[in-house]
């Protein structure tokens, strides 16, 4: 069962297995929540010719990309902890109910065992969660790899600008 962990401002998605690891993390001193801050506003949008941007709103556009990029990178591991939990637990099931599916009597047992569905459904949840996540770390980080491309392409323009007035 998952649960929403809220600290300053952080708003991280941890079951069982995540939460055990967070454990380990505060008993080494790191806050989870220093590294994960959720940011106040929401992903910002692209605006559709980002040259046009001005250098302190590209700057901008960054940093609110980068801490987005931060907290979700996060959430994913944690996603990807508690999948890996819920397959652990679907296995455990199992096995110690020695549901063999090769055998065609043990896919109907299974399925009329209130435990193994829940394990069935926890690990369809996990997947699932994970893959969504998965998906808005990757539309942020594509974002921001255009606004770090835009902001190098700046760059390089302004020295070829130094160097071309240096040398005339």
């Amino acid at each position: 069962m998952a649960r929403t962990v809220r600290g300053r401002v952080s708003d991280l998605q941890m079951g069982h297995g995540s939460t055990t690891a967070v454990t380990h993390l505060d008993r080494q001193g790191i806050s989870l929540s220093q590294w994960a801050e959720k940011p106040f506003e929401d992903p910002p949008d692209l605006p559709r010719d980002v040259t046009s941007v001005s250098d302190r709103e590209i700057m901008g556009l960054l940093q609110k990309l980068t801490d987005w990029r931060k907290f979700l990178g996060v959430q994913v591991a944690l996603a990807v902890v508690e999948e890996r939990y819920a397959d652990r637990g679907m296995a455990k099931i199992t096995a110690l109910k020695g549901y063999d599916f090769r055998k065609v009597d043990s896919k109907e047992r299974a399925w009329n065992d209130a435990e193994y569905v829940q394990a069935e459904k926890d690990q369809a949840d996990a997947y699932s969660y994970r893959k969504l996540i998965e998906a808005l770390y990757e539309n942020v980080d594509r974002d921001g790899f255009i606004v770090s491309r835009e902001i190098t392409r700046r760059g390089n323009i302004s020295g070829r600008d130094r160097r071309a007035d240096r040398y005339s």
